[in-house]
């Protein structure tokens, strides 16, 4: 694995990642009732780059689950 940004493969070992305001809603094709439904992407996991100090965040296997679904029924 290499930082996104500067390809330096100096990252930290991954960790658990915590921080309230951490998230993205995607929309998906369900409708909901009062609108569309969204599946929200927690980031739990995470590394850093230790040459730039970028921060890398990674989703929990059940939110990875159901994006790939939401990807499906667009397909």
């Amino acid at each position: 694995m290499h930082c996104p940004v500067c390809q330096s493969e100096n990252l930290t070992e991954e960790t658990s990642f915590s921080m309230f305001h951490a998230h993205a809603m995607f929309r998906t094709t369900e409708a909901g009732l009062l609108g569309p439904k969204y599946v929200m992407a927690k980031a739990d996991r995470s590394r850093v780059c230790l040459d730039g100090g970028y921060l890398l965040l990674f989703v929990g296997e059940k939110t990875l689950e159901r994006l790939n679904e939401r990807a499906g029924s667009r397909a």
